[in-house]
């Protein structure tokens, strides 16, 4: 009932806009209502003609120099790629959209959307890049501290972990990322354990574990201290404990099936 609702909806709006149209082609509000009659048309899951009128509503909002429209069309466009998981040619559009836009705020959190797209297909050497580029456009302070920590990710991962270390290390070194400590602490325990430094590791875990009590941050560090026992002092009998503990823990999202795995293993 309800997507029949919605859909009866667009598609009266789009009649709207295309009667708007109609009515002056060439006025203020016709390139606008173009966007619009686009955005319907994906609405209603009329994919390849909404995607021709988005393209025609960009080259044309280029050429005009209709910022915000630009955006809004590209925008579009880049949400339904992400959505059907099309993330190469999500990642594409971004770039020709980063080619094209002035606006620094949308171009810092673009770059973080191609890091992190980069890393949904394992693209880890652009992915750094990416997060790299955020810092280029004075992000605000909740898309530096995750670009930050996307960063040292993807550079633990690419087989950097001194240089994610020393991220690390120095946003530890920072007040102004208090509140991020529990984060930034799991991180460079992680980062220890990647350098075989498994005893420095697990101090961090335990602190992680113990000052954010009941938090999936200190969930995430019960499994991560089983993980260094099992794989760096194969202590196999402690990291079962620890396995068992984490799988019982409030955890986050990408730590609940590893979890279980172990758990049941062990």
């Amino acid at each position: 009932g309800k997507a029949f609702y919605y859909q009866k909806n667009y598609l009266k709006s789009q009649q709207k806009f295309k009667e708007l149209f109609a009515s002056d082609p060439e006025g203020e509000y016709a390139l606008e209502s173009k966007l619009w009659i686009g955005k319907c048309e994906m609405r209603l899951r009329n994919y390849a003609d909404g995607l021709a009128v988005l393209k025609e509503v960009r080259d044309i909002a280029i050429e005009e120099d209709e910022e915000e429209i630009m955006e809004e069309a590209y925008i579009e466009e880049i949400v339904y790629r992400k959505t059907i998981e099309d993330i190469p040619t999500a990642i594409l559009t971004a770039n020709e959209f980063l080619e094209k836009s002035d606006n620094d705020e949308i171009n810092a959190e673009l770059w973080y959307e191609v890091g992190n797209l980069n890393m949904e297909i394992e693209d880890i050497e652009n992915a750094v890049i990416a997060y790299e580029n955020v810092f280029e456009y004075s992000p605000d302070y909740d898309l530096e501290v995750a670009a930050h920590i996307k960063l040292g990710r993807a550079l633990r991962e690419s087989g950097k972990p001194e240089e994610a270390l020393s991220i690390f290390t120095d946003m530890r070194s920072e007040d102004k990322y208090t509140e991020k400590y529990s984060d930034i602490e799991l991180e460079l325990g992680i980062t220890q354990s990647a350098l075989g430094k498994y005893d420095e590791a697990l101090g961090l875990f335990v602190i992680v574990d113990t000052t954010y009590k009941n938090t999936p941050n200190s969930g995430a560090a019960k499994f991560e201290i089983g993980s260094a026992y099992e794989y760096g002092l194969k202590l196999l009998d402690s990291a079962a404990v620890y396995y068992q503990k984490a799988s019982t823990a409030s955890l986050p999202k990408e730590y609940l099936n590893p979890a279980k795995d172990k758990n049941r293993l062990f």
